[in-house]
């Protein structure tokens, strides 16, 4: 899909594919992380009439915005890296060789970051893979505008990271 905002839900309505009963799907170009990205919009009744509203609307086109962020792309690699630092200073990984091990004096942090290739906060955003971009079809709990980016990163393949964006800003990283 072109890098335009949607002006109507009937217009997203007609854009967007039906991955699931509860799941609509659709791909956009992003300037910020320079791919396409997939979004997936999570909705409570599968009736795309009802769940497609001005809410979803609103959080779809924020995606378009943040392009505009000089200083998102900025944290989320900061944080990418902060998160990585922690998590390798604080667990053992059974995949790292026992070579790799002796090779580094069995300091476990450093193979750590030899195993995964990281020793800079561009190799961990690099290591880094964008999945998708969650949004909620509505939902009476959230703030007016909100979204959620999710990353896979292979020292946390169970979990990964996301960044929850609320209103255009980071609001919590998970």
């Amino acid at each position: 899909m072109k890098k335009t905002k949607i002006k109507s839900t009937k217009q997203l309505i007609e854009v967007l594919t039906v991955l699931n009963q509860h799941t609509y799907t659709i791909s956009v170009w992003s300037e910020l992380f320079k791919q396409k990205i997939e979004v997936n919009l999570y909705a409570k009744t599968g009736d795309m009439s009802l769940d497609i509203t001005d809410y979803s609307l609103d959080c779809f086109n924020m995606i378009f915005d943040l392009d505009k962020d000089e200083n998102l792309l900025d944290d989320i690699k900061s944080a990418i890296w902060s998160q990585f630092n922690a998590v390798v200073a604080a667990t053992s990984y059974n995949q790292v060789p026992e070579k790799l091990r002796r090779e580094c004096d069995g300091d476990e942090e450093q193979a750590n970051r030899k195993y995964f290739g990281v020793q800079s906060l561009d190799d961990a955003f690099a290591s880094s893979t964008l999945d998708y971009i969650y949004i909620e079809a509505e939902n009476y709990f959230l703030p007016k505008i909100y979204l959620a980016i999710v990353f896979q990163i292979p020292w946390e393949d169970e979990h990964g990271i996301s960044f929850h964006i609320e209103n255009g800003k980071i609001a919590n990283i998970e």
